[in-house]
């Protein structure tokens, strides 16, 4: 049985390393931060408060750790930092697998000035309060992200995250349905792309890029695979 675990985990991280050098060969350039974990992260903190798998301050302490908790909320700490109280509207599809609305309270008390608004196909998961009203909509469906979009009266974001389905036709339909809501200074994210993945939708989303900047995020934590802990980020180029 150990024999089997190892084989198929050396495996998998070959898998990886080949996605990873195909990533970039097609791709111009590329970056690496190395950071030890902040233990005073207040978004790290409040993925642990409220049980999203976003992040924790420790892991292993997690309320809802089930070895797949990411480090997500390291990199939007360097992200999103700087402009917390600037942040007046952001919208979130998926609404919680592991903790209901856990990540809509989480970006709540980190956006003190914003709107939340979050999106589900489960109606079962829709729920309002002080700063976070919730719509039931269909991502995979450009009908239903019309309807949404017209009952908040064309809202614009100055964040958009995609913790939906985690397929890439699923996210192309979303991304391409809801970006003119993304402000000109807003920032998209799709969150849990799997590795093979990451071209495709990178491919998909260079046919935009005379408006758009297309960034590829892979993030490493100790003793885990990188194959469910990728990003992709996207920004408007406003120079055109």
């Amino acid at each position: 049985m150990q024999l089997n675990i190892f084989r198929k985990s050396y495996w998998r991280r070959q898998s990886n390393k080949k996605v990873l050098r195909q990533i970039k060969a097609n791709t111009d350039y590329f970056f690496t931060v190395s950071y030890r974990k902040n233990t005073r992260s207040e978004l790290s903190r409040l993925c642990q408060k409220y049980g999203t798998d976003k992040g924790a301050i420790n892991p292993a302490t997690h309320p809802k750790n089930m070895g797949r908790i990411h480090n997500y909320a390291d990199f939007y700490e360097m992200v999103f930092g700087g402009m917390r109280r600037q942040v007046k509207s952001m919208l979130e599809c998926g609404i919680g697998q592991y903790s209901k609305g856990g990540s809509l309270r989480a970006w709540k008390e980190y956006f003190p000035n914003a709107l939340i608004t979050g999106i589900d196909i489960d109606e079962a998961l829709l729920f309002s309060e002080e700063r976070i009203e919730t719509y039931q909509v269909d991502q995979t469906d450009p009908a239903s992200i019309k309807r949404f979009l017209e009952r908040v009266n064309d809202r614009q974001f100055n964040v958009i995250i995609d913790d939906g389905l985690h397929t890439v036709s699923a996210g192309i339909v979303f991304f391409e349905n809801v970006i003119d809501s993304l402000t000109d200074d807003g920032i998209y994210i799709i969150e849990d792309v799997k590795l093979p993945d990451m071209l495709e939708i990178a491919k998909h989303l260079g046919r935009y890029e005379s408006n758009y900047d297309v960034r590829l995020v892979n993030l490493d934590r100790p003793g885990k695979s990188i194959s469910d802990n990728s990003l992709v980020m996207v920004t408007k180029n406003i120079l055109g």
